[in-house]
């Protein structure tokens, strides 16, 4: 059972539309393991009469496109947590230059771009 549900999650991450670069960092992350352990775990405490292949192999594929998804989410949220913290520093920056304008009473182009 347990080669089933290792074989079903290759399956499902090949199968997956989501980006090949998520494919690719899933073979050295460090919550796979721990996923599949959990999965088989799940799978192993289903009553008998749900533990044939058929029904095993869609269960792995749906909670294997919930686990990628997730992963995918969470990096999107990531990036855009960067783009956010970049777009700050640059606001910060720029209220800096007017600030330190006004109080030296110099006005450059930049200052006056920042404006």
């Amino acid at each position: 059972m347990r080669e089933l549900i290792r074989a079903s999650y290759r399956e499902a991450v090949l199968l997956a539309k989501v980006p090949q670069e998520l494919k690719l960092a899933l073979k050295t992350s460090e919550r796979v393991p721990g996923f599949l352990t959990n999965l088989e775990r799940e799978v192993l405490a289903l009553p008998l009469k749900f533990q044939n292949a058929m029904t095993v192999k869609k269960l792995v594929y749906d909670l294997t496109d919930v686990f990628l998804r997730n992963i995918e989410r969470k990096s999107t949220e990531k990036i855009m947590s960067d783009a956010q913290k970049t777009s700050m520093i640059r606001a910060h920056d720029k209220a800096k230059r007017i600030d330190q304008a006004v109080d030296s009473g110099i006005i450059t182009e930049e200052v006056l771009e920042d404006v």
